[in-house]
């Protein structure tokens, strides 16, 4: 009974001190407004990720796949929460748990048997180099799966430890939540598992018993993620894109953070983008590296007098090799000597090339300083306590209480707000303006956003962040997906974000653009007045654009041209380039015919654009009604699972769906993809259910056990 209450404390006290200090480390950034820098955008209508091109119906339906597609349950959380909430508080409180879960997971996990011990662990994980530039690029998602890797581990350890079936689901569990959040941080998990395993399996007997259950962890793990995983198998994603020049813009760099590469990595520091709009530990403090130093020496005394312990050791042993491993893998191309080992995984092991920013396997170090620092801090707190009385302990224990706080002196940067760095704004008024005007218009259109850019500076935000427009409006955007860094300009494989971009190239000799977009359904062309807004000058001298809205921020274009979602008409055309397709549109306009690219015949009939009725069943379906033998034509992105009954379509410009009808009557649209995908989705959705309630019934049962004994003993 007296453990019980004891824990219960240990618990309060636990979750208090975090929580404090997540509130000091937020501090001003909890009032009213949006948190804006770099990745971390939210707007009021959360439906979509930005900068990760995640849209809830994209991925839900199999329009497009991204490489972390299994962060669909996620979003449909995103949208039911903002429904309730405003979007703002959402990301105040996913923020501040991001600080508290990190924080408190990495105390329950370390082992230490002195609470000093436990509460350095906390704060190590939590206030760190990794963590503070990570919040300031805005990796919030790459946080949320960060604080909860703690909770993972754990149970990797209780699953080594016990080889029980209940610790083999809470693990599918656990790592199925970090892969929702991030498949970076998915693996360094699966890093650092396969380390304890192999270690675990050379040390002890009972091999066959372990391996069933690591087994049976695999395979719920997989049935529970089936929705992703097998898409990601089978699917192009920006994986395909990248290369060499990648991983010469994204890797490593020293920028004044030690000596050399491995240095400022081993120091948590070395992210790849040079620092905008804030400052690192070493820009304010000169002798940074002395704390750094320290709090190295503690992992070190961790390490040493723990790795021959018999409960433990193990797993010392397990997270040294994986912190070891992780700063030679983090170091990129950047380290002479270790730029082969990078090179030849980079381009032997597909998924490697998500690494392509190889920072992020900092992580693991983040945590085995955190667990071994932990330990470290236990030793001494033992030590100390030996010391006769409270009153000649006094300072022993003053000391004690320095080292603890030791990781808030080496990142107080993160202290009140990011010391003041970033600030809560809110989008001006002039967006809800635009966006309530758009709202207002009939049809199903989308619009085109401009500047054509994926990152922007905005004079409100005062820094570069990405693109909010296609979360912000309530309407189907279409914006730049360029990265432009370094020498990449852009890396999407998109056949409409091409197109754009050949337009754009071409701007000086078009003077139809409305026209040229009015095959993708642009109705409605914004122009936001950030960054090189004034290169589009060229906007206002289009034949077929009417400027319908103008404010201090943006100036809102309206195509003279009709636009559908679904249309009709009777004949087709081949054409070889877009760049004979700007000439064809001088004299035709290109919503009268379907345009082949590169065909080899034509059907050029009277020109017979017509508007079509149809029936929206789901964005994955739709029922229409054919004018008579022609062509329907859908201006969703080519896709060849669209059908209809059953048939392919022609690919209109390279952009757009185009079927063959041959007569009058009602057809049906629908994405063959999807069919598929709920499938996964019944699969994965079936397992979480039966896991969810089989951990439940098992945690129930023990209670009720607990209850029992406790009874007897009485």
């Amino acid at each position: 009974m007296k453990q019980n209450i004891k824990e219960w404390v240990v618990f309060i006290l636990s979750i208090s001190i975090h929580c404090v200090l997540s509130l000091i480390v937020l501090w001003t950034l909890l009032s009213p407004g949006y948190i804006l820098t770099l990745d971390m955008v939210f707007t009021p209508y959360m439906d979509s990720l930005v900068p990760e091109r995640a849209k809830l119906d994209d991925i839900l339906y199999g329009f497009r796949f991204t490489w972390n597609s299994g962060v669909l349950p996620f979003l449909f959380i995103l949208k039911g929460t903002t429904q309730l909430i405003d979007s703002w508080v959402l990301q105040k409180v996913l923020l501040f748990l991001v600080l508290l879960i990190s924080g408190f997971s990495a105390h329950s996990l370390c082992p230490a048997k002195s609470l000093a011990g436990k509460f350095f662990a906390g704060l190590m994980y939590m206030l760190n180099p990794f963590v503070y530039t990570r919040f300031m690029v805005g990796h919030w998602l790459i946080l949320l799966a960060y604080a909860v890797t703690p909770f993972a581990v754990k149970t990797m350890i209780n699953l080594l430890e016990h080889k029980r079936f209940k610790d083999g689901v809470k693990l599918a569990l656990l790592l199925t939540l970090v892969s929702v959040f991030s498949a970076h941080i998915l693996f360094l998990n699966l890093l650092i598992f396969l380390l304890f395993t192999l270690i675990k399996l050379i040390r002890v007997g009972d091999r066959l018993n372990l391996t069933k259950q690591l087994a049976l962890t695999f395979l719920i793990y997989i049935l529970l993620n089936l929705y992703w995983i097998i898409p990601s198998l089978t699917e192009e994603t920006i994986l395909t894109q990248v290369g060499y020049e990648d991983i010469q813009a994204f890797t490593s760099r020293v920028w004044g953070s030690g000596f050399n590469i491995v240095f400022t990595l081993a120091s948590l520091h070395g992210f790849w983008r040079p620092p905008e709009g804030y400052l690192y530990i070493y820009n304010i403090l000169p002798t940074w590296y002395l704390i750094y130093l320290f709090l190295l020496s503690l992992s070190i005394l961790g390490f040493v007098m723990w790795i021959d312990d018999k409960c433990v050791g193990n797993y010392v042993l397990g997270l040294g090799i994986a912190a070891t491993v992780s700063l030679i893998l983090a170091s990129g191309i950047s380290s002479p000597y270790f730029s082969p080992i990078f090179k030849t995984l980079f381009n032997n092991v597909p998924f490697f090339k998500g690494f392509r920013e190889p920072q992020k396997f900092v992580a693991v170090l983040a945590l085995a300083y955190s667990y071994l620092g932990g330990l470290g801090v236990s030793e001494i707190a033992a030590r100390i306590g030996k010391r006769g009385k409270l009153s000649n302990r006094a300072p022993y224990l003053a000391l004690t209480a320095l080292i603890v706080a030791s990781p808030i002196a080496y990142s107080f940067n993160m202290l009140f707000g990011f010391n003041g760095q970033l600030k809560a704004v809110d989008y001006p008024k002039e967006w809800y303006e635009v966006n309530n005007f758009l709202k207002s218009q009939n049809g199903d259109f989308k619009i085109l956003f401009l500047p054509w850019h994926l990152y922007m500076r905005f004079s409100w935000t005062n820094r570069t962040i990405a693109n909010p427009a296609s979360s912000f409006f309530q309407r189907t955007v279409i914006a730049g997906e360029n990265i432009e860094v370094g020498n990449i300009e852009t890396q999407s494989t998109e056949p409409v974000q091409q197109y754009i971009h050949f337009l754009l190239k071409n701007r000086n000799r078009i003077t139809n653009l409305g026209e040229l977009l009015a095959p993708l359904n642009i109705k409605y062309i914004v122009l936001a007045k950030a960054a090189d807004y004034a290169d589009y000058q060229f906007l206002y001298n289009q034949t077929d654009l009417y400027l319908i809205l103008d404010n201090p921020e943006m100036s809102v274009f309206e195509n003279l041209h009709s636009t559908a979602k679904i249309y009709w008409v009777k004949g087709a055309v081949s054409v070889t380039s877009w760049e004979e397709l700007i000439a064809l549109s001088e004299k035709n306009e290109l919503t009268n015919y379907v345009y082949v690219m590169r065909g080899n015949f034509t059907n050029k009939e009277e020109p017979s654009f017509n508007t079509v009725n149809y029936t929206q069943i789901s964005p994955a379906e739709y029922k229409i009604e054919a004018k008579g033998e022609g062509y329907i034509i859908l201006t969703e992105p080519y896709n060849e699972a669209w059908n209809l009954q059953d048939r392919k379509p022609i690919s209109n410009l390279g952009l757009t769906n185009a079927f063959h009808v041959d007569k009058e009557g009602c057809y049906t649209i629908y994405f063959t993809k999807f069919r598929i995908l709920l499938i996964y989705y019944l699969v994965s959705l079936t397992t979480f259910v039966a896991c969810t309630a089989l951990l439940t019934r098992t945690e129930l049962k023990s209670e009720r056990k607990q209850v029992n004994y406790s009874k007897n003993i009485t």
